[in-house]
């Protein structure tokens, strides 16, 4: 194949490297698997931008939406239907430390007491 020089184009022989043993250069092959590493890692980060993309803006719909009602005066109630039975959140033990026979008790059990 012969090499045809167009006189438009200058083609010169490039010079060989300034390296001691007169070695020829080879150009930088890059490897398949490089590529594959290299496509997927993009792969990767474009689906992850995307995806938080689509998270931020359906949790910044879900924010925007209030319910608003005109101001009014009224009572405020509130009704709550229950079955079973209440018992209290703390029970508190109330005697005396004092050693010595009860000569009369004047109150009950859940009795309301006053003072004096």
């Amino acid at each position: 194949m012969a090499l045809i020089a167009h006189p438009a184009l200058k083609l010169e022989r490039a010079a060989a490297p300034a390296r001691g043993d007169g070695a020829i250069r080879r150009p930088r092959v890059v490897k398949p698997k490089a590529i594959w590493i290299a496509v997927i890692g993009l792969l990767l980060a474009a689906g992850s931008v995307a995806g938080g993309l689509v998270l931020y803006r359906a949790q910044s719909a879900k924010a925007g939406r209030f319910v608003t009602a005109p101001v009014s005066t009224g009572a405020i109630s509130r009704e709550i239907t229950a079955s079973g039975s209440v018992n209290p959140v703390v029970n508190v033990q109330v005697g005396a430390f004092v050693s010595g026979n009860i000569q009369a008790l004047y109150c009950d059990y859940n009795t309301r007491v006053r003072k004096g």
